[in-house]
């Protein structure tokens, strides 16, 4: 019969390095590292994470400039922008004076806002407001310049109340 030889054999002398432990291993996972942080950076960035916060105040300001600085060139456009005008107020307002006043219609702000700006004030809101309801809802023909002097308008308002809040301080 054929017998094998069983001998022992010396692998002292051989060495394995797992696949795990390669350079090319640790290069692979430092790059995947640095393009996921660089992904989560970016997304965060489009995201506005690291943007500074503005007040509401400066919001409504920065959204009436924004308003101001559209040309509008249909009248649809003009009526939209009151729309637009009507709900910066609001939830300008809603947060100031915390009232909830985005569900209410153009004629309930002033008297919920009666005890918290002054008398002249509450007229030129009042009159722009009425205003603001019949271009919104009765169509009336409106031109882009009268649309910039009530952006106007509304800015000194926020401007004003801003300025009342700034003599009283905050509660």
């Amino acid at each position: 019969m054929n017998e094998q030889k069983l001998q022992f054999v010396d692998i002292y002398s051989v060495w394995y390095q797992p696949w795990w432990q390669s350079k090319a291993w640790y290069a692979f996972c430092g790059l995947t590292a640095c393009f996921l942080i660089g992904f989560v950076l970016f997304y965060g960035y489009r995201r506005g994470l690291f943007s500074k916060k503005l007040s509401y105040d400066q919001q409504a300001l920065k959204n009436l400039h924004d308003l101001l600085t559209t040309s509008y060139d249909r009248p649809d456009a003009i009526y939209a922008a009151y729309f637009q005008l009507t709900m910066i107020l609001k939830k300008y307002f809603a947060i100031r004076y915390n009232l909830n006043l985005v569900d209410k219609t153009d004629f309930e702000i002033v008297p919920l806002l009666q005890g918290n700006i002054s008398l002249s004030l509450q007229a030129e809101l009042d009159e722009f407001l009425h205003r603001a309801f019949v271009i919104k809802f009765a169509h009336e023909q409106i031109s882009e310049s009268m649309l910039h002097d009530d952006i106007k308008l509304l800015q000194k308002i926020i401007e004003q109340t801003c300025k009342d809040l700034d003599k009283v301080g905050p509660s």
